[in-house]
């Protein structure tokens, strides 16, 4: 991260294993995230994650950096339900910032 930025510190750092304590498919654990990140990034976290982290963590870590799932949508055919669901909480809480789909054709 350091050399990163001291090499071209125009560009943000996104680093998913910011918020798990280890690889894998363990919970999210905001609490803990370290400085390697300038965003917080994780990866297909539910609707009632991100609503507690605008609401409830953010606010208690004094959090400012955006929110910006890496992945929380998998497209494949017509199987990308419940965006509708997301927007309504990105549009309302400030520092959710959408995310990234995953869409492809097989």
């Amino acid at each position: 991260y350091n050399w990163i930025k001291t090499y071209d510190s125009s560009r943000f750092v996104q680093y998913e294993g910011s918020n798990r304590p280890v690889w894998g498919q363990l919970p999210h654990i905001y609490d803990r995230l370290d400085s390697y990140t300038d965003v917080i990034c994780p990866m297909y976290p539910s609707i009632d994650e991100i609503i507690e982290w605008a609401y409830i963590t953010a606010p208690k870590l004094n959090e400012q950096r955006p929110f910006i799932m890496c992945e929380y949508a998998h497209a494949m055919g017509n199987s990308s339900g419940s965006l509708s669901d997301y927007w309504d909480v990105i549009k309302k809480a400030h520092g959710l910032q959408g995310g990234v789909s995953n869409g492809r054709i097989n």
